[in-house]
């Protein structure tokens, strides 16, 4: 299995709207964050509690597709983010000649197929005429018969003389036209061998993917000179994908199989993905540690939704509580300790320190219950 490990968590969403830098003092060396600035505003929240995790991707559930040779890429048919079926053209590579090949037996099976179709309306004249005079033979030696069984005269030898040469006639024609078809039969299906050996030809520059899943990495670029071995493109099965988390003690009875968890992936997309708690199991305590840990194995409800996929893990999140309307300011605009919250508050020219009770986050908001009023302007604390 290979592993990659996640990064902290920078927030679920952007920062607040109103954010404006603070008034600045004279130059400085201090290369701390500058503070910046937030309106306390309502908004509806939903809040989490966020523990650390790692993407876990078995050896078969990723592959990478290859060039087979030094040649250049024509197209790429797919894009990062792309959910691929096995199999799946992906890459077409230059194969010099092949695809002019494959024109061309195209075009001689046409010539081919035509001159056939000409010889058989050629040679079907004969057997026409051959079928009709045995429809006609048969016909006579029918009213033949009717006329004897109805007590008149006929000659019903002869009629079935008759049909019987005309039925030998029309084994001749159909033999006749067959020999005279013969060779253009022969060259058609010359020609629809070479088709086929032409797109076996032109295939081998069809990179196809190795298996089911998503495009994570695109190394290839129309035009590029690829070189033999070199990777084309990596695909991850992240259905098959697990997700092992660390659950704080506190959160034991909340974490436990079949609970809803966000995944929240590093790279550029800050949409959380949902997951699914498959088992729970106690671990020893960690060095340093007296008690014991929870690792918890997770899968994505739906991988597919991963639009920009990663391969590495920010946090692991849990749902701890809804509020409409709550007032909110950004988790950079609280300071705790010991056991105190406070948010400095712009009075005039100063920054007050102002205590507040506080709820639910979201990881990047704070839900403030009691100490400010909506419109309050806080400083936030960059990076905090």
């Amino acid at each position: 299995m290979r592993y990659w490990r996640g990064f902290p968590l920078i927030g679920l969403v952007a920062l607040m709207a109103g954010c404006n830098p603070a008034t600045s003092g004279a130059p400085t060396s201090d290369t701390s964050p500058m503070p910046t600035s937030a309106v306390a505003k309502r908004q509806d929240l939903t809040g989490y509690t966020f523990f650390n995790g790692k993407l876990i991707i078995p050896s078969a559930a990723q592959a990478t597709a290859y060039s087979p040779y030094d040649t250049p890429v024509i197209s790429v048919m797919t894009t990062t983010g792309k959910y691929v079926a096995r199999g799946e053209p992906i890459v077409k590579l230059t194969i010099p000649g092949a695809d002019q090949a494959a024109n061309q037996a195209n075009a001689n099976a046409t010539v081919a197929n035509a001159a056939l179709s000409d010889q058989k309306n050629l040679a079907s004249g004969p057997v026409k005429a051959a079928q009709q005079a045995l429809q006609d033979a048969q016909t006579a030696e029918k009213a033949a018969q009717d006329t004897v069984a109805n007590g008149g005269t006929a000659d019903v030898a002869a009629a079935t003389q008759a049909r019987i040469d005309a039925q030998t006639a029309l084994q001749q024609a159909q033999q006749q036209m067959q020999q005279t078809l013969e060779p253009a039969k022969q060259v058609a299906t010359a020609s629809a061998a070479q088709v086929q050996e032409a797109k076996a030809d032109a295939a081998q520059g069809i990179v196809r993917s190795p298996i089911s899943g998503t495009i994570v990495a695109l190394e290839a670029q129309p035009g590029m000179d690829a070189k033999a071995r070199q990777e084309l493109a990596t695909v991850i099965d992240f259905s098959a994908v697990r997700i092992q988390a660390n659950v704080p003690p506190e959160l034991k009875g909340v974490v436990v199989r079949g609970t809803h968890v966000i995944v929240s992936m590093s790279g550029p997309s800050s949409e959380p993905l949902d997951g699914r708690v498959l088992s729970v199991k106690v671990t020893p305590p960690a060095s340093g540690e007296t008690s014991s840990g929870y690792l918890a194995e997770i899968r994505f409800t739906n991988p597919q939704s991963m639009a920009r996929p990663s391969t590495s893990v920010q946090r692991v999140g849990i749902k701890t509580g809804e509020v409409k309307g709550a007032l909110v300011v950004p988790v950079g605009a609280v300071t705790s300790q010991g056991g105190q919250s406070t948010v400095k508050v712009q009075k005039g020219s100063d920054w007050v320190s102002t205590n507040v009770v506080t709820g639910i986050s979201d990881g990047n908001l704070i839900e403030i219950k009691s100490g400010l009023t909506e419109g309050d302007v806080v400083q936030v604390t960059a990076g905090s």
